[in-house]
């Protein structure tokens, strides 16, 4: 009997702890709205990393940064690498492919999406990739999340010399050239709790080659 109770108690304070550990935030946010937001931005014009030519490799690559609670620290690096033909290139042992990547830093996370792919032999994998949210969808809502502080790709043309196909990108597969990028932040609660801020970035992707930054939007 001592046994079966010692048990349950360690039920209910795992229950216990767990349900402290985060409480949800209530506010919904839609893709593309603003109406509730403390911070709004709006790039006039819209924001294109400028790239120029590496002449090493032939590619044009660039980097630039977006400020997303705008308290003066940047916290996604975005970073393109380009070619006019999508093409590759070799430099000892290392392979360049057109890319566009954003590292997220300050504890941000950004919403992706697997890609499955197939590897040969009936072997399948996956690769997660910056997910392409449509106008209103329900940001709040999707559960999956990356890493904070981590490097992620909106988009890649990988060489496909490799003996498989890999996936590009959810953002190579766009139906309209305005989709956004879902985003959060997480802050501390009261004891030892935690809370999510949830926002978007707005995204003309017209082509990798005119991809560009619109507006965003956090909590």
């Amino acid at each position: 009997m001592k046994n079966h109770f010692q048990i349950l108690w360690l039920i209910i304070l795992a229950s216990f702890i767990s349900c402290n550990d985060e409480f949800k935030n209530t506010n919904v946010v839609l893709a593309g709205k603003d109406d509730s937001f403390s911070v709004y931005h709006e790039y006039v014009p819209p924001l294109t990393v400028k790239t120029e030519l590496n002449i090493s490799t032939g590619f044009y690559e660039g980097t630039d940064s977006l400020d997303l609670n705008l308290d003066g620290n940047f916290d996604l690096i975005i970073t393109m690498r380009l070619h006019p033909n999508d093409t590759m290139y070799e430099k000892d042992r290392r392979l360049y492919y057109p890319t566009c990547r954003i590292e997220l830093k300050n504890g941000f996370e950004v919403a992706v999406k697997k890609m499955n792919y197939a590897c040969g032999h009936g072997i399948c994998n996956w690769a997660d990739f910056i997910a392409a949210f449509e106008y209103g969808t329900d940001i709040s809502d999707f559960t999956g999340w990356s890493e904070s502080n981590s490097v992620q790709t909106l988009w890649n043309v990988f060489p496909s010399g490799a003996g498989f196909s890999y996936p590009r990108g959810w953002w190579s597969i766009i139906k309209n050239e305005e989709m956004y990028i879902g985003v959060r932040h997480k802050h501390k609660g009261p004891k030892n709790t935690f809370y999510y801020n949830y926002g978007w970035i707005r995204v003309n992707a017209v082509s990798h080659q005119n991809t560009s930054f619109i507006s965003y939007a956090m909590e």
